[in-house]
C-alpha cells in the first residue's frame, strides 16, 4: 500500500484550491434582494442554514460565509432566484 506525504503546504495550497472553485455568490445587494423578496426574515434564512440571524445579516453585507456554509447558502439564493443562477 501506497503511504502519502504531503506537507502543511501542500494540504493548504490543496484547500485553497478547492475554496477558489466554489461557484461564487451574488452581490450582498442581490442577497438582499432575494430574501426580501420572498418575504423571508433573516431568521428564516438562517435556520435553513443551520447559523444565527446576525450570521447572515452579516454575509447581506458582504463578509463572505466559512466554507462549511458557502454551498448551502447559495443553494437557499439559487432556490430564492427561482431559476438555479443566483447571481
Amino acid at each position: 500500500m501506497a503511504r502519502y506525504h504531503f506537507t502543511m503546504d501542500q494540504t493548504r495550497k490543496q484547500v485553497q484550491q478547492l475554496v477558489r472553485a466554489r461557484r461564487p455568490l451574488p452581490p450582498p445587494e442581490r442577497r438582499v434582494e432575494l430574501r426580501k423578496a420572498a418575504r423571508l426574515r433573516l431568521k428564516d434564512i438562517a435556520d435553513l442554514i443551520g447559523v444565527t440571524p446576525t450570521t447572515v445579516w452579516n454575509w447581506e453585507r458582504g463578509i463572505e460565509p466559512k466554507p462549511r456554509y458557502h454551498d448551502k447558502y447559495r443553494e437557499v439564493l439559487e432556490a430564492l432566484a427561482g431559476k438555479g443562477a443566483a447571481s
